[in-house]
């Protein structure tokens, strides 16, 4: 029997549902058929085979029918033995010997269709080398596209065209260090625009590299900080008055939005220096604590009667229209106090409800 066709693999994709699966070419024994889905090797106690020894084919049939959109390969992969055995003298039979040759054939086809799904070197190429001039996959999952050429020691390739190119080291460090040189200058614009933003924090930042504790502190007007001092400058202190100076100090304080013509802070322009001897309704200008004018509810005018009992042998008489003189009681007003404060029980301040935090400000 000739074998007239150079096939040895048919690929199915997406088939839900499917269960008979045709191939076209010659399979001898079921255990030259290998059956893949999704690339991965079925065992053959859950498929059948028909049309063994047929050089048109026939059908794999799956026990249980592809339950998703499942792709699905038949390879023919016959095994690299040779069983035929002629003795001297012995017969020669043509069928038995063109099945050898068969075999041969399918395994040259065999070792084709493997070398087709790798890298193929052109004739003058340096032994060890191996160019890609298509599609290769790595791992069956990673696909590239060429052209590039792998080397023992190197890979050299055009400047890729497509995100699935492959392409050589110096490229890819040129690249990294562009990217290294966005990411820096990503970080400066970042660090520019949250330069002198106080934040809240429930504990101390991880990266004090960027905040300071906003603790009144004088700290370098130079290096780290030189952004910082741009922005805020001496207005909460000068520092050493040369190479230093202070960031605000918000311990134990409120923050309270500026007043800036809104009228919610009646008391801005009594507002006392930040630092740097500027007042009023300014950011960084502080406030005493005080309490609003207030009464505790109006009471209208009184007087308290006091009563007392005089004895007839009493010195101040009672004197009647008479004249006549003898015992009896008197009611009289209490005299005013005059001004006068009232004890109150309380704590060491007025304060709403809180939770403490530490204050920083960004470098």
């Amino acid at each position: 029997m000739t074998v007239s066709t150079t096939t040895n693999k048919i690929i199915y994709d997406g088939q839900l549902g499917q269960e008979t699966f045709a191939y076209n070419f010659r399979v001898d024994l079921k255990t030259d058929m290998e059956v893949y889905i999704d690339g991965i090797i079925i065992p053959d106690s859950v498929w059948t085979i028909t049309g063994l020894g047929n050089a048109a084919g026939g059908d794999v049939i799956l026990n249980t029918p592809l339950v998703q959109d499942d792709s699905l390969t038949l390879l023919r992969s016959v095994d690299e033995t040779q069983l035929v055995d002629y003795q001297p003298f012995d017969a020669f039979p043509a069928e038995v010997h063109e099945g050898a040759l068969d075999k041969l054939t399918f395994l040259v086809q065999q070792l084709q269709e493997l070398i087709e799904r790798n890298p193929i070197p052109p004739p003058d190429s340096t032994p060890g080398d191996a160019v890609v001039s298509g599609n290769l996959t790595v791992n069956g999952s990673s696909s590239f596209i060429g052209p590039a050429t792998f080397s023992s020691n190197a890979i050299a390739a055009n400047a890729p065209t497509d995100d699935t190119h492959l392409t050589r080291k110096d490229y890819v460090d040129d690249a990294d260090a562009v990217l290294s040189g966005d990411i820096a200058a990503l970080d400066s614009s970042r660090s520019a625009v949250l330069t002198a933003m106080v934040g809240a924090f429930a504990v101390v930042p991880p990266n004090q590299e960027e905040w300071v504790y906003c603790n009144g502190q004088a700290v370098t007007r130079s290096g780290i900080n030189a952004l910082l001092f741009a922005a805020i400058g001496e207005v909460y202190g000068n520092g050493n008055g040369s190479t230093t100076f202070n960031v605000p100090d918000y311990r134990g304080e409120f923050l309270r939005g500026m007043n800036d013509g809104s009228g919610n802070d009646p008391d801005a322009a009594a507002r006392t220096d930040r630092g740097d001897g500027v007042t009023g309704d300014v950011v960084g200008t502080k406030q005493a604590d005080e309490f609003g004018t207030h009464d505790h509810g109006s009471v209208p005018d009184h007087t308290h009667d006091v009563s007392r009992s005089i004895g007839s042998n009493s010195t101040t008489a009672i004197t009647g229209s008479n004249g006549a003189s003898g015992s009896g009681s008197q009611a009289n007003a209490a005299l005013p106090a005059g001004a006068h404060t009232h004890a109150a029980d309380g704590g060491s301040e007025s304060r709403p409800r809180n939770v403490s935090v530490r204050y920083y400000i960004h470098r």
